[in-house]
């Protein structure tokens, strides 16, 4: 678990700081085909299109880090709710953390507070 924590934070700083590539070499290969770094450029921009500005704070919410939901798969080790708070707002991001080759990778991203 304190692994697809640790992910789960790089994966919010490296969005904090613009590191899009960077983000995206956290995924899966099977994430990886489905989303792109100009896609998680967008999707944060269309997710704080109503106050934008940079990401100041990134926190990991220990009450929303989840071994066991609905949706979860056989490889899936977490789900992992990450608080990005900005200037003017407060949203967030939810990754599903899976088992792939040996490592934990992010299988799935929800942008936005559910």
């Amino acid at each position: 678990m304190e692994t697809a924590i640790r992910i789960s934070e790089q994966f919010g700083r490296r969005i904090a700081a613009a590191d899009y590539v960077g983000a995206h070499a956290l995924l899966t290969k099977g994430a990886q085909q489905a989303y792109t770094p100009k896609g998680f450029q967008r999707s944060f921009a269309e997710m704080t299109d109503y106050e934008p500005g940079a990401i100041k704070i990134v926190e990991i919410d220990a009450q929303f880090v989840l071994e066991d939901w609905q949706a979860k798969r056989p490889e899936d080790v977490a789900c992992v709710y990450v608080v990005l708070l900005g200037e003017e707002y407060v949203e967030a991001v939810t990754l599903t953390l899976a088992r792939e080759d040996g490592d934990i990778r992010i299988r799935e991203i929800e942008w936005g507070q559910p």
